[in-house]
């Protein structure tokens, strides 16, 4: 029997996302949904977690009043870790960022677009890992 459960609130340490919702599967998988804000925009990642493993099911990019501006297209049992997704995610908004810009006759400078959203794809998917790392170096005495 499937089980429902919404949780809000709530974060998932193995990935870093605020879960958003929560199923957990007869199978035995729990499928997450979580959000993660890098600036204005919000990623919402999808995946789904069993023993030992960790599959990514969807990637959506929104603005700050609920657009969708990006959906990756996910293989399945694609492996799950934040790198690969912060890649998707840059590779999604520079790839709509240059056909919107096209389409609407307007010129940017790509790579200082991919400077700017390289870094805060990398803060959003690192931040608290910069920190505990920092902590654990002090704590050790490496710092």
């Amino acid at each position: 029997m499937d089980t429902a459960l919404t949780i809000k609130n709530s974060s998932d340490h193995e990935t870093g996302l605020a879960i958003l919702n929560n199923f957990l599967a007869g199978s035995g998988f729990n499928y997450l949904s979580g959000v993660r804000e890098v600036g204005k925009l919000r990623v919402i990642e999808g995946v789904a977690k069993g023993a030992a493993c960790i599959f990514l099911k969807s990637v959506m990019v929104f603005d700050q009043n609920g657009k969708l501006i990006f959906d990756a297209e996910i293989e399945n049992m694609t492996a799950y870790s934040r790198e690969f997704v912060r890649q998707i995610v840059l590779r999604g908004i520079l790839k709509m960022l240059r056909d919107a810009s096209k389409q609407a006759g307007k010129s940017f400078d790509e790579n200082q677009a991919f400077k700017m959203l390289n870094k805060m794809l990398e803060n959003a998917y690192y931040e608290e890992s910069y920190r505990a790392i920092l902590v654990w170096a002090e704590d050790m005495g490496i710092i």
